[in-house]
């Protein structure tokens, strides 16, 4: 390995390279969403699988490092890091924010494959904001949040009135 001080200058014609002696291996799986969520991303109801998915894998254990990428356009990713025990795997969605996380994955003895994080297919939630005679009740704006005991995930929106011309 090789280390580097930067301080106020610049620094040049350093190679920095990964460390000779890490055997490398190879977590790989899909990000998708269908009906019921459980189990993998092979088979399943309305099957989807998510593209632009950030998934980051991390490792504290020895030996250990982290990398990210985001999945393809079928929801697939693939990512090299040391081998090493106790990888934590998570995804990030733009839309939705975090997803449910994978622990305890072991690249030690060699890859991870079918490391699937899976969703349920998202449900509609309509929310009506109602005076005491069930009337409707025009706010200047709201906030509004949805909490999934069952995943830990957690989804926020404002939602702000616009009818002033505002």
């Amino acid at each position: 390995q090789t280390a580097v001080a930067v301080n106020d200058a610049d620094q040049t014609g350093v190679n920095i390279e990964p460390d000779t002696n890490a055997t490398f291996r190879i977590i790989s799986g899909a990000v998708c969403k269908k009906d019921g969520g459980a189990g993998d991303c092979s088979s399943g109801t309305n099957l989807e699988g998510l593209a632009g998915i950030e998934v980051f894998a991390y490792s504290q254990a020895a030996g250990g490092g982290s990398n990210f990428t985001q999945t393809a356009s079928d929801g697939t990713y693939s990512l090299r890091v040391p081998g090493a025990t106790g990888y934590t795997v998570e995804a990030w969605d733009h839309r939705a924010g975090p997803l449910p996380m994978l622990n305890s994955v072991d690249t030690s003895g060699g890859d991870a494959t079918s490391q699937d994080i899976v969703i349920s297919t998202p449900l509609t939630v309509a929310v009506n904001i109602e005076d005491g005679a069930s009337g409707a009740v025009v706010l200047e704006e709201i906030f509004i949040e949805l909490f999934d005991d069952s995943t830990g995930i957690r989804q926020n929106l404002f939602i702000e009135n616009d009818s002033n011309g505002t």
